[in-house]
């Protein structure tokens, strides 16, 4: 043969076979992490072809510490992970690890798997700073609880996780998937896992167009310095009212400049109640009775009062010179109006600025704006529900922050 052929043949093969990892991202480092569907509708010999995609796409990056790292973790009633972003750096050990991915069986909890990759799969030990944070999640079908599943998408969103969703098959929920995905572009769709490896090469590339957030540490306190409290009368409202105040707080502290040290939050409950009897304490039936009648059965006023007293002092984390301000729930009349009115009256007066956040209507109006800080319109807002209270998207949260914030954001120039 010909020297100049031949030599034109190797040029050629080492042309083509050179368009792997550089040609797709060119090297562009990343933090990737794949869920896949390992539910009961997922045939085994389907399943493989689902880790079959996973170690093509993996073949597109260059992985290395400081490239492309990848994660991954399988789910269904449950979920399991396999390998975290951290394990592997050599692309053909990860591969092998990806193709001996156990098969489950059982149902859809999308919202787990969701939860524990931004959780544990996305830990901030494990990623690093300023890289882009990648979730593909794959699946057949639509997931056991819809609300669930968007509340930990729109979660993973807010910590600046882009998503990116394939649906297979035609049991898939097209509305679901696209309310996961960032972006519509971020959504793919396949008739079944026999065609998967048609959009591995489009997967690749979209997911080496996500830039890292440029995240800004919150305004509210980044300037300004406060101690916070949320509190309310856990006795009264029951562990359901309570749960959904936890999210409503879960999902307004991440507003907060916490970060800098800035702002400082705690929660103060009624739950520490100390009224319990031993069995050996009263042998006595009258002494019995008359030691519960003279009980002192908490209230809100107990939680005031602990506030005032306890909260703020430095060996609980309260800082000297610093803003003090407190939230409380609301959802009904007060059970004993002149003691937590009195109390309110003492933590004002030890300069505690209280908020006060009413859900429903059958508060008293009076109490609420007794209990306020002036101006009421400043420092009171209602929740039509707690379903709405819960709910992250609900049009009344922003402006709870608004009205919060308002004295903690960075001064205009």
């Amino acid at each position: 043969m010909d020297l100049s052929i031949a030599l034109g043949v190797v040029i050629m093969v080492v042309s083509v076979t050179g368009t792997t990892d550089d040609k797709v991202c060119g090297g562009k480092p990343a933090e990737i992490f794949f869920l896949l569907d390992s539910s009961s509708s997922v045939w085994r010999e389907d399943y493989n072809r689902q880790k079959q995609f996973v170690a093509d796409v993996v073949d597109k990056f260059v992985i290395s510490e400081n490239h492309t790292r990848v994660g991954l973790a399988v789910f269904s009633n449950t979920y399991r992970l396999w390998f975290p972003i951290d394990r592997y750096l050599d692309k053909e050990r990860m591969k092998r690890a990806v193709m001996q991915l156990p098969y489950l069986t059982g149902d859809t909890n999308t919202h787990i798997a969701l939860k524990y990759m931004r959780e544990r799969g996305f830990n901030p030990s494990l990623v690093r700073k300023d890289v882009a944070r990648i979730g593909i999640i794959l699946t057949d079908g639509k997931s056991r609880y819809t609300n669930k599943t968007l509340l930990e998408a729109q979660r993973c969103k807010d910590d600046g996780i882009v998503l990116f969703t394939i649906g297979i098959g035609d049991k898939i929920d097209m509305k679901e998937l696209n309310s996961v995905g960032t972006n519509p572009s971020y959504v793919f769709q396949v008739a079944g896992f026999d065609v998967l490896y048609e959009i591995r090469q489009k997967l690749a590339f979209k997911a080496c167009t996500v830039e890292a957030p440029q995240k800004d540490e919150p305004s509210c306190g980044k300037m300004k310095k406060a101690d916070v409290m949320f509190l309310y009368d856990s006795g009264t409202l029951g562990s359901s009212k309570v749960a959904q105040i936890n999210r409503f707080i879960e999902d307004v502290v991440p507003h907060f400049n916490m970060a800098s040290g800035n702002i400082r939050t705690g929660i103060l409950t009624t739950n520490c109640y100390r009224g319990d009897f031993n069995l050996d304490q009263y042998r006595d039936k009258t002494e019995f009775i008359t030691q519960l009648r003279n009980s002192d059965i908490p209230d809100l006023s107990s939680v005031v009062r602990r506030l005032r007293l306890h909260s703020y002092n430095p060996e609980n984390g309260g800082r000297p010179n610093v803003r003090k301000m407190a939230v409380i729930f609301l959802d009904d009349k007060l059970r004993v109006p002149k003691k937590v009115m009195s109390e309110v009256a003492r933590a004002k007066f030890g300069d505690i600025e209280i908020f006060v956040v009413t859900v429903g209507d059958k508060y008293d109006p009076k109490e609420v704006e007794d209990i306020c800080t002036p101006p009421m319109n400043n420092h009171m807002i209602n929740f039509e529900s707690y379903n709405s209270l819960a709910d992250v998207k609900n049009v009344t949260r922003p402006n709870f922050i608004n009205m919060f914030c308002n004295d903690l954001v960075d001064p205009k120039p």
